[in-house]
Parts: C-alpha cells; sequence; structure tokens
C-alpha cells in the first residue's frame, strides 16, 4: 500500500517520509502485491481520490482501496467516494460501488436426441445417400482414402440432420425420464380426476384403481431412476469418474461453478506468467496437455530398433463389429455430431468404415477433422492448487 501511496502523492518522497520506506515496510506490502498478482485482483477505486482527512492534522490521505477480480470490472458502474454523507466525528469517506447485475439468459441450443430416432426411416435415408456415394471398394490412394472419408461424413450428416429430432431440454428436466412414465403419469390424472369425481362414494372401484395406479407409477419412476444411474455408471469413462465421485460424496447444490482463476506458467528459469484471458487459459491448457516435443532427440545415436513383435494384417469385419459393440451408445459426440449409436443400429455403415480404417494403416495417413477433440478440464479431488499448471519447456 506505501508504494502505491508515492505513486498518487509525490511529496511522499521527500526526505520526511524515508521511515516509510523501511524493509519491514516494503517487505509487507510485497505480500499484498504477490496475493493481489495471484488472484488476479485490479484496483476498482481510480487513483487522486482521497478516503480520510486526518482529525488532528486536517491533512487528506488515501488508506482506503477497492480491488476486485479482473471479470468484476465488466459489470462495474461506479465506485467512487461519497463526501456528502460524511457523518459526524468521522475521518474515513463512504466509498460506494455499484455493480450491474442484470442477468441475461443463456441461449438454449438445440442437441439432437438420438433416444427418439426412427431407426427404420434413418436406415431408410442412410440407404439413399449411400447409394449416391457409390458401393464400398478399397481405397487405393491417399487421395481416395481422403475423399471417401469426406463423402462419408457428409452422408451421415445429412442424414443425421434429416432423420434425429431436435430437442431443447429445459435445465431443470429429468434425464432419466422415459415416454413410458409420462404414458403412466396421464393415466395416472385420468383416473385421479375419476376418482375425485367419486369422492363422495368411497367404496367407487375408481378409488381402488387410483391406488393401484399409483403405487406402479411410483414403483417405475423408482426402477428407472435406477436403471438409469447403473446404466451411466456402467458406461462412465475414466473421467466420468470423477463426476460420480463428486454426486456420492458432495452435498446437494445446482452443481454451480466459478470461473477458472487466473493461471500461471513457470519457464525453466522459474519465471512467472500470468494468464488472465481465456485465450491465454486455453494456451495454458493445451500446453500442458500436448506439450512440445523436445529440441534433442530422444533417440541416441547409433540406436537400432528391434524387429517388430508382431506384423500388422488387416482388420477383419468380425474384429469391427465387436470393437463397435463396445461403443457407449449415447456418449457425447464429437464436432461431427454423429454419436456412437449410429454406428451400432446401422449396419450398411461397417464396409465403408472397414475400407476406411484398413486405408489408414496401408497408406499411414489420416482424416484431419478426426484428429479434432473435446478437452473437458476436470479438477481431481485432494488436488490443492491448479493455479501452477504447466512449465514451458
Amino acid at each position: 500500500m506505501v508504494v502505491g501511496c508515492s505513486d498518487l502523492f509525490p511529496h511522499l518522497d521527500a526526505q520526511r517520509n524515508n521511515h516509510l520506506f523501511t524493509t519491514a515496510a516494503l517487505s509487507s506490502s510485497q505480500k499484498v502485491l504477490a496475493l493481489l498478482a495471484d488472484y488476479g485482483m485490479t484496483q476498482a477505486l481510480p487513483k487522486d481520490i482521497l478516503t480520510l482527512q486526518s482529525s488532528s492534522t486536517g491533512n487528506w490521505t488515501r488508506l482506503d482501496n477497492v480491488f476486485c477480480t479482473e471479470h468484476t470490472l465488466d459489470p462495474l458502474t461506479l465506485c467512487n467516494t461519497d463526501p456528502e454523507n460524511r457523518g459526524p466525528n468521522t475521518d474515513h469517506l463512504l466509498v460506494l460501488t455499484k455493480l450491474d447485475m442484470s442477468l441475461v439468459a443463456a441461449p438454449t441450443l438445440p442437441t439432437q436426441n438420438y433416444r427418439e430416432v426412427d431407426w427404420k426411416k434413418f436406415n431408410t435415408k442412410l440407404k439413399t445417400e449411400l447409394d449416391w456415394m457409390g458401393p464400398p471398394g478399397i481405397l487405393a490412394t491417399k487421395d481416395a482414402f481422403q475423399k471417401g472419408a469426406k463423402d462419408l461424413e457428409d452422408t451421415l450428416k445429412h442424414t443425421v440432420g434429416d432423420q434425429v429430432p431436435k430437442t431443447r431440454p429445459h435445465p431443470h428436466s429429468k434425464r432419466w425420464w422415459t415416454k413410458d412414465l409420462t404414458s403412466l403419469r396421464n393415466e395416472l390424472k385420468t383416473l385421479s380426476k375419476v376418482s375425485h369425481s367419486f369422492r363422495v362414494l368411497p367404496d367407487h372401484p375408481s378409488h381402488r384403481l387410483r391406488k393401484e395406479k399409483v403405487t406402479s407409477y411410483d414403483k417405475a419412476i423408482k426402477k428407472t431412476k435406477k436403471e438409469h444411474w447403473v446404466n451411466w455408471l456402467e458406461e462412465a469413462t475414466s473421467n466420468n469418474l470423477w463426476i460420480a465421485n463428486k454426486y456420492v460424496s458432495n452435498p446437494s447444490s445446482d452443481g454451480g461453478k466459478t470461473c477458472i482463476p487466473t493461471l500461471k506458467t513457470k519457464d525453466n528459469k522459474g519465471n512467472t506468467t500470468p494468464a488472465t484471458s481465456n485465450e491465454d487459459k486455453s494456451k495454458v491448457f493445451a500446453s500442458a496437455l500436448f506439450p512440445p516435443p523436445p529440441t534433442q532427440s530422444a533417440v541416441p545415436p547409433g540406436f537400432n530398433y528391434p524387429e517388430p513383435a508382431a506384423t500388422w494384417t488387416a482388420i477383419t469385419d468380425e474384429q469391427l463389429q465387436k470393437a463397435v459393440t463396445r461403443l457407449s451408445p449415447y456418449k457425447v459426440p464429437g464436432p461431427d455430431g454423429v454419436a456412437n449409436t449410429v454406428f451400432q443400429c446401422c449396419p450398411r455403415l461397417r464396409p465403408y468404415l472397414l475400407n476406411l480404417f484398413n486405408a489408414v494403416f496401408t497408406h499411414r495417413t489420416y482424416y484431419d477433422p478426426w484428429r479434432e477433440s473435446v478437452t473437458v478440464i476436470l479438477c481431481k479431488p485432494g488436488r490443492p492448487d491448479y493455479l501452477v499448471l504447466a512449465e514451458t519447456r
């Protein structure tokens, strides 16, 4: 704080104020500056604004400051003193801070609901699109592989866009809800209405039917919830296991998370560089997940590689079918929007996929859109600090 005062009041650098710049005072102020840098804090109260008048000398100084995180500066509309409301026998001025907290509703983008697909119509549409592509054949060159992968990608996109229904799920919707539960609920509504109309007749059969329907409806809800949870755990990947741990260990909440704090990277010399913007944070995460290759070759000169343990053989249709069967059907699709259930429910795709996968190994090539993926950063339990994420190589 003393360092900031010298910028606001140059006369503090006079010889009579040398006692303010002791080693102890500078060391104490450095701790404050380090905390501000670690948490990405910025001074919100503009400079040259005085906040205190000494009761004994009448001199004006600035002892009060207002700091906020960098992402809070945008909604900050006012940060200033209020001399008019200064109370009697007080030396400090009120500091008013106003934030624009008006909420903007996040847009709900439609998503593809693969659980409601009519696969008979889907396969009919897919057959028409594949007939336009032509019969599957061996991809003899790299260019033929690239063209075949692009044509199949376009075919799947057209079919998915035409046959997969779109839905706008409510943020509070129940993911385990099914059409069967909707039918049971509607039947219960009808019986409840009839039972209520005969409420003066306690022996009317509608009361018994309603009670039986309530029991079956309740059992169906519990069974569906349990099946949904078990299926999710069975299809969970390594990352999803941390989500499951959060569900069972954390107290009930809305699942909200704060923004990613300011990250720091260290180079080989120990110098720390903060990352404050979303673009810089993304680069830090990318450098940690995909570090650059070492500058020097890791293979010593004169090293001889051993002979391969096994020779590569072409992928068979049986191997491909087993691999497709093991896929999680409703796992979140990649950038192309095609879910795994499409490959499981459309056997016509297997000959095309088989030729593509074999061409990858035959020509030692790859289709660039297949390299794209979405990585979600999850903090592991028990890790105290993620601020220093990676070291520059």
